[in-house]
């Protein structure tokens, strides 16, 4: 509990997590950040609010700050696609294909704020370095399925959600 009253109070932390976020949104006025800290399972989120695990809060230690950074840039980028209104407040009618599009471009970007400086460090979990391996993989995949799709549109369907499921 004093942790999470500590979390709560610290002006500095979200700041400059804000700070770090903005480094990959366009100029604008990002003051709002709302951030929760509950006990849910060892994860956070870039939701309204932002929600953060508070067991994996307190396991990131210094490196919290750029966990916010990642889960605030989604947050923004949510507000600022949809003139405020965030992701979970719509019902997601994108196409898998569209979906997919978003998941590498919006994951891509927040993990600038975060990842590349762990990764530097040799602090990503062996599942994040299976990702990475697996990246050049998925990526000519996802180019023979474009292919596909370009040469047949009857295949859409089919290798959008091939694809929309190798990519989870």
């Amino acid at each position: 509990m004093e942790y999470e009253e500590q979390l709560g109070d610290d002006d500095r932390l979200l700041a400059r997590a804000r700070s770090l976020a903005e480094e990959y949104l366009p100029a604008g006025d990002y003051a709002y950040y709302p951030v929760s800290f509950v006990i849910f399972d060892r994860d956070a989120r870039g939701y309204r609010p932002v929600v953060v695990d508070l067991l994996n809060a307190l396991d990131q230690g210094e490196r919290l700050v750029y966990l916010l950074a990642h889960e605030l840039h989604h947050y923004y980028v949510g507000m600022l696609r949809r003139g405020g209104i965030t992701d979970q407040e719509l019902a997601d009618t994108r196409s898998d294909l569209a979906w997919i599009v978003d998941q590498i471009q919006l994951e891509g970007v927040a993990d600038l704020t975060n990842v590349l400086l762990w990764f530097g460090q040799g602090q990503v979990s062996p599942e994040y370095l299976d990702a990475v391996a697996g990246a050049p993989a998925y990526l000519r995949q996802l180019e023979r399925g474009l292919e596909a799709v370009s040469r047949d549109r009857g295949l859409l369907g089919e290798v959008s959600r091939q694809l929309r499921q190798d990519l989870l």
